[in-house]
């Protein structure tokens, strides 16, 4: 059987409240009221974490007559009787998902920033049409790149240019 890990199993495992009703759902069905009692939580708490436990494909609600149960899926008793190998492969997945992802926080957020400053009097601005011809250029060519610069800095000196001779007119 083929299994497919989706990002809401790993939040579902990341929570020691899920993995205590796994555990306690290896031994027998429960519904939600016995869930409750067993971990001393309310029953909507205990009822979110069902939730998310079944978006995560771990557990199945099934209904026999007034009652409904919670049980294990076939994944979910993989996960909670701990087929080692398993579960080394999940939570190594997991962890690289989480570096992974503050790896691409950081570099966004040391990423290099052009100013173009013209001459000494005029203060650094950029105009909302230099911000779009620098968004379409960084997409394009990726943060830091050379043309960038490039580009941007030939686009100040024409708005420079511009602005000299409007001035020099309305004299």
């Amino acid at each position: 059987m083929v299994w497919v890990l989706k990002p809401e199993t790993l939040e579902a495992l990341l929570s020691p409240t899920r993995v205590r009703i796994l555990k306690l759902l290896r031994d027998r069905n429960m519904t939600l009221s016995e869930i409750s009692r067993s971990l001393d939580m309310s029953k909507s708490t205990v009822s979110e974490h069902i939730e998310k436990l079944l978006n995560a494909g771990l557990v199945a609600k099934n209904r026999r007559s007034k009652w409904v149960y919670v049980s294990l899926t076939e994944f979910g008793r993989k996960v909670v009787d701990g087929d080692e190998l398993f579960v080394k492969i999940i939570l190594s997945i997991g962890v690289a998902l989480f570096v992974g992802g503050i790896c691409e926080i950081y570099r966004y957020l040391t990423r290099p920033k052009i100013t173009v400053i013209l001459d000494s009097t005029t203060p650094p601005q950029q105009t909302m049409e230099e911000t779009t011809y620098f968004t379409i250029i960084n997409n394009l060519f990726g943060p830091g790149h050379d043309i960038c610069g490039a580009l941007l800095t030939f686009i100040a000196l024409k708005k420079h240019e511009q602005t000299k001779l409007s001035r020099k007119s309305s004299f």
